[in-house]
């Protein structure tokens, strides 16, 4: 499945590789690998497979990722401590040839007393020569790692190799890989020529000394011009306070305003003109002393909602109308009157 695309392929043999391949770009086999391992991430990882089915639902077919993370789900998952061998696995590494003066990462030389084992010694693999696989971490950069592949598979023989560097004796404090080349610059600009590995040695311990002393004392002749104070200013007119004869207010003196103390139709002036002539009130009639009398309502204007009385004017005009009584026909008999609770 990955290998479907990769340019050139057509099938498994030789003379089916494809038409003008020669003129096509040509991968690497660490190339290859990168790709493969991208191809897996991406493509395979998330790719539902059939042997891939929950025993609770075995409709459903799930991807590696999916089982994955259900089984780390119900089983759980402890974390595994990585060992020094694993650890040193993920350090950068190069390929260097060791000489008779050690290894040379950089502008470093590394030495062992196993030296000798690996002088001029063949690696054993096609195309790799002498030049031995070495793990350094630029963040501890005193001792590198040389990896013996051909004693990886003796449990009695460890197959990482220490080599320390030549002048570490000189540095007596940790240092980095930054400090180092910061050192390097140090020591050429002062020397006017690249300096040599002694010479970077000391710069490093004497920038960690410094470090460790903090800032020199300053000289009394050197010291900075302190300051610029200014000096205040003399005022003959005395400051006018604002809040002068104003007394605190209490809180039980205060008299709260009246709410809308005016008529409604006195809020907007400019709509007075507008108002139509309101309709002279016609005088109602007596009420019966056996009937409740009915609330008196003020004809509507023509325009609805005018505010043209007062507040309660508005919002009586807003109650619907009662429903109308439907007039007694003479041949009906009169309703019966309602009994007087004080007869009863």
């Amino acid at each position: 499945m990955f290998s479907q695309f990769v340019a050139g392929y057509t099938g498994n043999k030789l003379a089916t590789r494809g038409k003008d391949v020669e003129k096509e770009r040509l991968w690497t086999l660490n190339e290859l690998q990168d790709l493969w391992h991208e191809w897996v991430v991406t493509e395979w990882q998330r790719r539902p497979h059939e042997g891939l089915r929950s025993p609770f639902l075995p409709s459903v077919v799930l991807t590696p990722n999916q089982m994955y993370a259900a089984a780390v789900a119900v089983e759980g998952a402890v974390p595994r401590p990585v060992t020094p061998d694993e650890s040193r696995k993920l350090l950068l590494h190069a390929k260097r040839t060791v000489t008779r003066d050690g290894i040379k990462i950089g502008n470093r030389t590394y030495v062992s007393h196993r030296i000798r084992e690996f002088k001029n010694r063949h690696t054993g693999i096609k195309g790799q020569g002498q030049r031995w696989p070495v793990y350094y971490n630029p963040y501890e950069p005193s001792r590198v790692w040389l990896y013996d592949h051909t004693v990886e598979n003796d449990p009695a023989r460890s197959p990482w190799v220490a080599f320390d560097f030549k002048y570490q004796h000189l540095i007596r404090d940790a240092w980095t890989q930054y400090l180092w080349e910061k050192a390097a610059d140090l020591a050429a600009s002062l020397a006017g020529r690249e300096g040599g590995e002694e010479e970077i040695a000391r710069a490093v311990d004497d920038l960690l000394a410094r470090a460790r002393r903090g800032p020199s004392p300053v000289s009394p002749s050197a010291r900075p011009v302190a300051a610029f104070v200014p000096q205040p200013l003399e005022i003959s007119e005395a400051p006018v306070n604002p809040y002068a004869g104003i007394t605190r207010a209490e809180p039980g003196s205060v008299t709260p305003a009246p709410s809308l103390n005016v008529d409604a139709k006195d809020l907007f002036p400019g709509r007075r003109a507008a108002l139509p002539p309101a309709a002279p009130e016609r005088a109602a009639p007596p009420a019966s002393p056996d009937r409740p009398r009915p609330p008196q309502r003020r004809p509507t204007p023509a325009e609805a909602h005018i505010l043209g009385g007062s507040a309660g004017d508005i919002f009586r005009e807003l109650i619907p109308d009662p429903p109308d009584q439907p007039a007694s026909r003479p041949d009906q008999d009169p309703p019966p009157p309602s009994p007087d609770p004080q007869e009863t």
